[in-house]
C-alpha cells in the first residue's frame, strides 16, 4: 500500500500591509503565496478535513492554511481566500476573545502602547462564528497563550480544557488545538488528547513525528520572499526535518536560549 502524501500545513499569525512585524504579512504577500500553492495543484482544507482525509487514505495534493492567535486582522485574509477557493482555520486564544483585551503576551506586548497596537485586537466570537459558517474551522490556541512544557500538569490540563469547552460552547465545537509558540513534549501531546482533542500541531523546524498531536507545519514569517516560502515547503526540506541532525541543532538552538527568555514567555 502506498504511503498517503502529507499535507502541507502552513502556519501564519497576522494579516497587516503596515505592521512591520514578522508576525504580520501583507495581504499582497499572502495572495501571492497561496495562488503559487494553487497553480501547482494543491486543494484548500481545514486542519480536520486533513486529518480525516489521513485517516481515509487520500493522497490528494492538500494545504492547510492556518492562523495562529486569532488577531481580528485575519479578516484581512478571508476575501484572499475566498477567491482561492481555500479555506482557512484559525487557533483562538479563547480568554482574549471573550474578555476583547488585546493580546499581552511576549512577543507582542512591546506594541501595546504604540500606534499599532489596534493590530493586537482578537476576533469576537461573532467573527468567529462568521467565519465557521464560511467553511473556516476555529480551533483552539490554549485559554492565555502560556508556553506549555513550562507549566504544572494541573496548569496545562486547564488550559488545554477550558479553550476547549469555551470554544465548544459558543461554535458547538472544538476539534483542533495549535500550541503557543509551537511547542509541545509528549507529556503535553498525551494532556491534549486526554482534553478531547483529536489533532494539534506544533511549530518547530525539527519533526517531532507523524503522530496527529505533533502535526509539523510550515512558520512563514513576513521577511519571506516566495522563494523562500517555496523552499520551506519543498518535499526535501521536509525530509531533513525529519532528520537526527535537524533534531539536534534544534536541541543547540534551544539550549542557547536564555532562561531569561524563557521566563517572560511563561509568565
Amino acid at each position: 500500500m502506498s504511503r498517503v502524501a502529507s499535507p502541507l500545513i502552513l502556519c501564519y499569525h497576522a494579516v497587516a500591509d503596515d505592521w512591520d512585524s514578522d508576525l504580520a504579512v501583507t495581504t499582497a504577500q499572502l495572495r501571492e503565496q497561496l495562488e503559487y500553492f494553487a497553480a501547482r495543484g494543491y486543494v484548500g482544507a481545514t486542519f480536520s478535513q486533513s486529518e480525516e482525509q489521513r485517516v481515509a487514505g487520500d493522497g490528494g495534493r492538500r494545504v492547510v492554511v492556518t492562523f495562529d492567535d486569532g488577531f481580528r486582522s485575519v479578516l484581512r485574509a478571508r476575501p484572499i481566500l475566498d477567491s482561492i477557493g481555500f479555506p482557512g482555520t484559525v487557533f483562538v486564544v479563547s480568554r482574549y476573545v471573550s474578555t476583547g483585551q488585546p493580546f499581552g503576551w511576549h512577543g507582542v506586548a512591546q506594541w501595546l502602547e504604540s500606534p499599532l497596537g489596534r493590530e493586537l485586537e482578537s476576533l469576537t466570537w461573532e467573527e468567529c462564528r462568521d467565519l465557521r459558517e464560511s467553511g473556516w474551522e476555529i480551533g483552539s490556541h490554549t485559554l492565555t497563550h502560556p508556553l506549555l512544557p513550562l507549566l504544572d500538569d494541573a496548569r496545562c490540563r486547564d488550559e488545554l480544557e477550558q479553550s476547549r469547552r469555551e470554544v465548544a460552547a459558543h461554535l458547538g465545537s472544538c476539534e483542533t488545538l495549535a500550541y503557543p509558540y509551537g511547542q509541545a513534549t509528549a507529556a503535553v501531546a498525551a494532556a491534549a488528547r486526554t482534553a478531547g482533542y483529536r489533532a494539534a500541531c506544533t511549530l518547530r523546524f525539527a519533526r517531532q513525528g507523524e503522530g496527529p498531536f505533533l502535526r509539523s507545519r510550515i512558520g512563514i514569517v513576513r521577511s519571506d520572499t516566495l522563494r523562500r516560502v517555496a523552499l520551506k515547503a519543498h518535499p526535501m526540506v521536509s525530509v531533513v526535518r525529519a532528520t537526527p541532525l535537524a533534531r539536534l541543532a534544534e536541541r543547540m538552538r534551544m539550549v542557547g536560549s536564555s532562561r531569561q527568555s524563557f521566563d517572560q514567555v511563561a509568565a
